[in-house]
């Protein structure tokens, strides 16, 4: 049997057995069947923590990848 599940960060995914689903759901997710609609984006956005948005993933500063530009050093 499958089990759909929907979380407000991570989006959708499909367990294949209970003991998924149940372990999904103390993390986060719900379930939902395929012809319920959709929660509205207003209760979306208010469970995503406004921390979640500022919090810098590390204090690395960011840096360019690739090939220095040819003009570097004029």
């Amino acid at each position: 049997m499958l089990f759909y599940l929907r979380h407000p960060v991570h989006g959708k995914k499909i367990a294949n057995l209970e003991a998924e689903a149940a372990y999904d759901e103390e993390n986060g997710w719900t379930r939902y069947e395929l012809d319920d609609p959709a929660p509205p984006v207003a209760a979306v956005a208010e469970s995503i923590n406004k921390d979640d948005k500022e919090t810098a993933i590390n204090s690395m500063p960011l840096r360019r990848r690739g090939r220095p530009p040819i003009n570097r050093g004029l």
